[in-house]
């Protein structure tokens, strides 16, 4: 989003993140633009109705995005700045997570399964709905 950034890290990271971000941002409506960001708060109750399944990295970003737009709930988000380790190894293996990645982004994009409450109907109308059954 629009004040944050990636500072360096692998360039196929940056890239995987930033496609999957955009089309769950466009396509999903998940309300954020980086779903695999942790830096994320949660109500208690959403988690605990919710669960965490995830167990690899950056899964836990995404999967948490999409349970709560499957659920209706909103999701918002602030612009923050990762910085890529300054020692040690990277964990990055996209043969690990890429699977699991994919799991929860299809997931996201899944309709809801909440059904929109129904129209009240109108007493005046002479439609289909109105005859006698």
């Amino acid at each position: 989003m629009r004040g944050g950034q990636q500072v360096g890290g692998p360039w196929t990271k940056g890239a995987i993140s930033r496609l999957a971000g955009m089309s769950l941002h466009l396509v999903g409506r998940v309300g954020t633009h980086d779903p695999t960001n942790s830096f994320k708060a949660y109500s208690r109750d959403f988690l605990r109705e919710a669960g965490i399944e995830s167990d690899a990295g950056f899964t836990l970003g995404i999967e948490m995005v999409a349970k709560a737009k499957r659920r209706g709930l909103p999701v918002a988000e602030i612009p923050t700045i990762w910085l890529d380790r300054a020692d040690g190894t990277s964990n990055f293996k996209v043969s690990k997570w890429l699977a699991r990645y994919l799991h929860w982004w299809l997931y996201a994009l899944k309709p809801s399964g909440r059904r929109p409450r129904p129209r009240p109907r109108n007493s005046t109308s002479d439609g289909p709905d109105d005859a006698p059954h």
